[in-house]
């Protein structure tokens, strides 16, 4: 058998560091090579164009006394622009080749930084998770800041899933149930940890005129089965799927002034009073609500649909004080239920009614139910008494239509 051939070293270093070239300088590389053998062939040819016609002349021309000499120069100017234009390609060839390796030094350098950004980005997580699962407070703590740094950090990276993953882990911690054997100072510092993961949360969901919106607005929020104390997210606005289906809110929770899109609550008890005053919604859930206390949606405008089948209110006052049911919503409130043993009052009082409601409401323990001097009547609530037109006794006012309604029947 005949043996392989070495190559020479110089194609292998040159082969390697093809291969370390990226495709886009390789793709450069190789039309700047074509182009200088299509540039140096034309020139080739045009000279030897030129040549075989000067020859073929000098040929069938006699040559008369002194016309040598003038033969000689042109023949000198020829080659003296063959060389001219040899060179100037040749540095021009050389030109490109800099610039190009320049562009491949500086991707590389690049990419090298990316990388180096990456590791330490995946480290600090590993770092920030490690505190937040300690046992010390004040690790816990510097955790959760940490997390919430790092998942801003991804996102400016253009990595949007990791900044996801760091918030996922803070609503896992929320969800996960804070050990019973504590002792008493131990509990109120997992309390304040889970505090102040709530108070990043709604940091960086907050609508600010000034500062501007929070950054994880668009994100998704999964604290299903969660029980949360001192929920505070008022200006805050959700576009991303937000979860609190089964939640236990203790103490007073507060979504006023806010935007919920796609909101799950199902199924949720609020211990304290709930507050969605001033609040936009859309395709929000609430059924099977338990509002153990008093629920206030006054002002709350109702963009799309809002689901209130089966809610429990415990309280004194469901407050729909000048709410707004746009043309665009549909909201459920069949099988409201009322527990308060004086007697829940629900006030429609200034609503402006444009979409479609549905209001059934269980009787027991039903106080007063006002739909006094409505706003608008566009589209009039579907209430057990419309076919009768004669309200109960404990509907005010007492004659239907609202006696407003008539003035404000066309907004």
């Amino acid at each position: 058998m005949t043996a392989t051939q070495p190559r020479p070293a110089s194609e292998n270093s040159r082969d390697v560091s093809e291969k370390g070239k990226s495709p886009v300088i390789r793709q450069k590389l190789s039309t700047n090579v074509r182009t200088d053998r299509i540039a140096k062939t034309a020139i080739a040819l045009g000279v030897l164009a030129l040549l075989i016609g000067f020859i073929t002349t000098v040929l069938a021309t006699p040559i008369l006394p002194g016309q040598g000499t003038a033969i000689g120069g042109f023949a000198v100017l020829a080659g003296a622009a063959l060389a001219y234009l040899s060179a100037r390609q040749t540095r021009l060839s050389y030109e490109r080749t800099s610039m190009d390796t320049i562009a491949e030094q500086k991707e590389a350098r690049e990419q090298e930084h990316r990388r180096e950004v990456e590791r330490d980005l995946r480290a600090r997580f590993t770092d920030a998770a490690t505190q937040l699962g300690s046992e010390s407070f004040a690790s816990r703590v510097a955790g959760a800041y940490a997390i919430a740094a790092l998942a801003d950090d991804w996102s400016n990276f253009g990595r949007i899933p990791e900044r996801q993953v760091c918030i996922d882990l803070l609503c896992a911690y929320l969800r996960t149930p804070p050990r019973d054997d504590q002792e008493p100072g131990a509990a109120l510092q997992e309390q304040e940890v889970r505090s102040t993961i709530l108070t990043v949360i709604a940091r960086k969901v907050r609508m600010d005129p000034v500062d501007g919106d929070g950054p994880w607005q668009d994100c998704r929020f999964d604290l299903r089965g969660a029980r949360l104390r001192g929920v505070a997210f008022e200006r805050t606005r959700f576009r991303g799927q937000l979860q609190f289906a089964d939640c236990v809110f203790e103490g007073e929770a507060s979504f006023a002034h806010s935007h919920l899109v796609r909101a799950d609550f199902s199924g949720a008890t609020f211990k304290g009073t709930a507050d969605f005053s001033s609040t936009q919604l859309w395709n929000v859930d609430l059924s099977d609500v338990s509002f153990d206390r008093s629920a206030n949606f006054k002002r709350t405008q109702v963009q799309q649909d809002l689901d209130l089948t089966s809610v429990t209110v415990g309280g004194r006052l469901l407050n729909f004080t000048a709410a707004k049911f746009n043309s665009q919503s549909n909201t459920w409130m069949r099988g409201l239920d009322f527990t308060y043993q004086d007697g829940t009052t629900v006030i429609f009082t200034n609503a402006w009614f444009r979409g479609n409601v549905h209001f059934e409401p269980v009787e027991k323990h039903l106080k007063q139910v006002s739909f006094n001097t409505p706003q608008s009547w566009k589209v009039p609530p579907k209430v057990p008494w419309s076919d009768t037109g004669i309200p109960p006794a404990y509907v005010r006012p007492a004659v239907w239509p609202p006696p407003r309604a008539a003035t404000h029947s066309t907004l």
